[in-house]
């Protein structure tokens, strides 16, 4: 009897689905931000598959480095699955970003997009980020500004609460506030902390798959949909698209949908 294919894991989808069309895109322009050097040593912090590691390799180059961290080793796995970029080699660790298993001044460079708000402990790992820099270097996190300012994804938070008592989607727009952002970057101890916007519309190519590979990307990072099995998260999906759908018609883009997200980007020094 032949044996059944076994599907993607979940964070396989979150490479194939969130990485390719919404963080690969954010990804430029936290480099462009951060104007990376050649020979640099960088360090992707909460790097998930590493599409910030695997952009920035180009722009350290042969004689840079790059080290992607994060606590999942499955997103780790994935990322180190995938063909290696030109530049500067990519090193794969599995580190809390509490306690980062680097010596102090190890990196001229911190880069961590969407990552800080999923930190149990924010102060230590901004202190550790400020440990492991070395002095003259810079750290930047990106953030996504407050659900108030995303309203697709506000009407997909309502609709899962509904669902699953908690809004889910809340977390991941949890630190909105530029000065509360500012004030814990400040307290970390990185000097001449500023906090920069930026928007972006992102595309993605499917609005009738969105919900469902939308939640199904998500499982990795909001424990509330990774307790789901397989059939929970086909009916949440189903049910979430049903209430939303009014919503998501409202950034449809021909067979896709396209909707702007907004970032704050606090930088800092060593």
């Amino acid at each position: 009897m032949r044996q059944p294919v076994p599907g993607p894991s979940p964070a396989e989808v979150y490479e194939d689905f969130l990485v390719r069309w919404q963080f690969r895109p954010w990804a430029a322009v936290l480099l462009a931000e951060a104007a990376l050097r050649p020979g640099e040593r960088v360090l992707d912090l909460a790097a998930g598959t590493g599409i910030v590691a695997r952009e920035a390799a180009p722009f350290a180059g042969s004689t840079g480095r790059i080290v992607a961290s994060d606590v999942n080793p499955a997103m780790l796995a994935v990322g180190r699955a995938l063909p290696a970029p030109a530049g500067a080699a990519i090193e794969w660790l599995e580190a809390d970003a509490a306690a980062l298993p680097l010596p102090d001044a190890a990196v001229d460079v911190v880069l961590c997009q969407q990552g800080l708000q999923y930190f149990p402990d924010k102060p230590a790992a901004l202190a550790e980020a400020r440990r492991v820099l070395a002095p003259g270097g810079r750290a930047l996190f990106a953030l996504w500004q407050g659900l108030e300012r995303h309203p697709m994804h506000a009407a997909l938070n309502e609709a899962v609460r509904r669902r699953l008592g908690v809004g889910a989607l809340a977390a991941i727009f949890a630190m909105g506030d530029p000065d509360g952002l500012r004030s814990l970057v400040d307290g970390a101890g990185f000097a001449d902390v500023r906090v920069v916007p930026r928007d972006l519309t992102v595309v993605f190519p499917s609005r009738a798959e969105f919900v469902r590979r939308a939640l199904a990307s998500m499982t990795q990072l909001l424990p509330e949909l990774g307790s789901l099995d397989a059939a929970g998260l086909a009916d949440l999906a189903r049910e979430v698209e049903a209430e939303a759908g009014a919503d998501l018609a409202a950034f449809a883009w021909g067979d896709g949908i396209a909707f702007p997200l907004a970032v704050n980007i606090a930088v800092g020094r060593a």
